[in-house]
């Protein structure tokens, strides 16, 4: 059957896709497209810019519609945890909608493993392959309704940017990814009944794991308190943004860097929750507004503004750092004294802790949240706090002594004993003291001198008597 053949396929890749800065890409069509004799790659093949556009070339054709869903993150581990792609039923799983779809398709391509760069840029290959009489259509994140001017008799893109997908657990994520499999199964349902033929393309803007990082969103086991030096991993930073510099009056003046920037706004308890996305939009596409930063010898503000996000059309993300001097160190000191998210003229601030570094260093933590469930360095501090959970994962800032637009060496927010650690060391502890208490009760143990030696001369009783 169409779906096992693809559970097959995605098992089958994922064993030979070991890198995680690739992103899968579907393609389906109702009618019979001839693909130029090039087929599938196969497991392990990453498919370059070059390489993707001599496939879609043949897929996307000036005279067709072709509709894109564009997703912020996805990997081709989310279709084997989620997607239940070993089961024949199309009905199971997260992607059900995928699966129907791309199951009955008459011509359907999978790439498991696709540059995000150049999945990324698969819109604009669109436009230029479509040419200018083509009628473009593309409302924004969130953006679910099927325009009502399309043309049957004329090539029509249609952009969906689906909802962010990221969370603060695999449940969030799930979530997420099957309600956006809902927007893809009802938006193609209308497309196919109102007698329009076009071809799907289904693939994101990022991978939902980060290349370079043992740790996930999901995965918080590492976070502890404390404070240690340590080297940027240089492989990290290169191989997905480059770091957010300020230029002030003496050049760069404050660095900051995060893998992902997730926050999640929940206006009331138990309410829908809004995930909002924010690391492309800073490091990637550079549409931050950083007008409002500044900084000084002893104070630096950064100051994030992102327009027309999800549901807000004006959103700011800002750090308030000082510079101290400490009579105990003989040194001074930078911490960050609070991360603010203004919004609808309303500010929500959060407090922080142990958010600090030697002038000279730069500060790194794994994950800077304030939920709990990562560690919770960050404290709400007045009344719209509560409403919005802010998830930094691979968090680095310098505000101070910034030198040639790179980071200094990080104290870091891991300590030298890890939980684990600690765990070991005093059970390892009672077992010792335990033993040591043993063997010298052993060691006391004496021989009684009460009886007679069992090695002295026999008793010698007479049988006359």
């Amino acid at each position: 059957m169409a779906c096992s053949s693809l559970g097959l396929l995605l098992l089958l890749c994922l064993r030979g896709v070991m890198s995680v800065d690739q992103v899968p890409l579907l393609v389906w069509s109702h009618e019979r497209l001839d693909w130029g004799g090039h087929h599938p790659p196969s497991a392990g093949h990453v498919v370059e810019t070059s390489e993707l556009y001599v496939h879609l070339s043949h897929a996307v054709q000036p005279s067709s519609s072709l509709v894109i869903f564009m997703q912020d993150k996805l990997s081709v581990d989310d279709f084997t945890k989620y997607g239940a792609v070993h089961d024949d039923d199309k009905h199971t799983g997260v992607f059900k909608n995928v699966k129907d779809l791309f199951g009955r398709a008459a011509s359907k391509l999978f790439l498991p493993a696709v540059d995000w760069k150049a999945a990324a840029a698969v819109v604009e290959f669109a436009r230029e392959r479509l040419g200018p009489d083509r009628r473009e259509f593309d409302e924004g994140p969130g953006y679910s309704q099927v325009p009502r001017n399309l043309d049957p008799h004329q090539p029509n893109l249609v952009v969906y940017r689906l909802p962010a997908t990221a969370g603060d657990s695999a449940s969030l994520r799930r979530a997420a990814i099957a309600e956006n499999d809902e927007i893809i199964g009802n938006t193609l349902a209308t497309l196919t009944s109102s007698g329009i033929n076009f071809t799907a393309i289904y693939t994101a803007l990022r991978p939902s794991r980060v290349a370079g990082s043992s740790a996930s969103l999901g995965n918080p086991s590492d976070v502890s308190r404390g404070r240690k030096l340590l080297a940027v991993d240089s492989t990290v930073t290169q191989s997905t943004y480059k770091p957010l510099a300020f230029s002030g009056n003496n050049g760069s003046c404050i660095l900051f860097w995060a893998s992902n920037i997730t926050l999640v706004y929940t206006e009331v308890a138990g309410g829908k929750a809004v995930h909002i996305e924010l690391a492309d939009l800073t490091f990637n596409n550079s549409v931050v507004d950083l007008s409002n930063s500044s900084c000084s010898s002893d104070n630096a503000t950064l100051s994030l503004t992102y327009y027309n996000v999800s549901t807000f059309p004006s959103l700011t993300l800002r750090f308030v750092m000082i510079n101290q001097y400490y009579q105990v160190t003989k040194k001074n000191w930078f911490s960050v004294k609070s991360v603010e998210v203004d919004y609808a003229d309303t500010t929500a601030t959060f407090n922080t802790t142990y958010i600090s570094s030697l002038e000279a260093f730069s500060y790194h933590c794994q994950f800077l949240s304030s939920s709990s469930y990562y560690g919770g360095y960050l404290y709400a501090n007045n009344d719209q706090a509560p409403k919005w959970t802010v998830t930094f994962q691979n968090f680095q800032i310098q505000g101070f002594n910034v030198g040639n637009s790179s980071f200094s060496y990080a104290s870091d927010c891991a300590s030298f004993f890890t939980p684990a650690i600690w765990m070991f060391l005093v059970s390892t502890t009672v077992l010792v003291l335990i033993l040591t208490y043993g063997v010298q009760k052993i060691l006391a143990i004496t021989t009684l001198d009460r009886f007679d030696d069992p090695k002295g001369p026999a008793l010698a009783i007479s049988q006359s008597d």
